[in-house]
């Protein structure tokens, strides 16, 4: 079978070779394909084309690398066909990354607002010229919420707390709760 100079075919195996040149073409010729795959993926997250525009490019590093270090990706890529199914299943997997990311960042982002409540309410609570001490500001709580409320006004994080504690973060988003209500009231 005899392929033309441009084709995909040829572009595959020059990328292989390490050629940037090939992967200039390849990247002319299905960057646009991969940025709109992308942002069909990303779907209503991610109204603007920045996301997809990132994950395409990404996409085709990605690709780059795996042509140069991957022997079962250099023995898989062999033409059009394989090329496509490399690039959706890095495009599916880039998607994925950054769709769990952004899940995460804006999990934490909810985590330091509660703690950051908390932190307020110790503050509110603390009398006027007061030394940083919580003594007077944690009369009826247990131990471990003296010890919580102590380490989160020393600046600790809650994720660090369970370590610090010997217990669950479970164990320590309840007694933050119960933190909570007792400062409110």
């Amino acid at each position: 079978m005899s392929h033309t100079v441009g084709s995909v075919t040829i572009l595959v195996g020059r990328l292989k070779a390490g050629s940037h040149t090939a992967l200039a073409a390849i990247t002319g010729r299905f960057l646009v394909r991969q940025e709109r795959f992308a942002a069909r993926l990303l779907g209503r997250s991610y109204p603007g084309s920045d996301g997809a525009d990132d994950v395409a490019v990404l996409v085709l590093h990605r690709l780059w690398n795996l042509s140069q270090h991957s022997n079962k990706v250099q023995a898989h890529l062999t033409d059009s066909v394989s090329l496509m199914a490399t690039l959706n299943m890095l495009t599916r997997q880039r998607v994925m990354q950054v769709t769990e990311y952004d899940r995460r960042a804006k999990r934490d982002i909810g985590r330091t607002i509660r703690d950051a409540d908390c932190h307020e309410l110790i503050a509110a609570r603390e009398p006027d010229g007061a030394d940083g001490g919580t003594h007077e500001l944690t009369e009826g709580f247990t131990g471990r919420q003296k010890l919580i409320v102590e380490l989160l006004h020393a600046g600790w994080i809650r994720e660090e707390l369970p370590a610090q504690l010997g217990c669950s973060l479970t164990t320590v988003r309840r007694e933050l709760e119960s933190i909570k209500v007792k400062l409110r009231s």
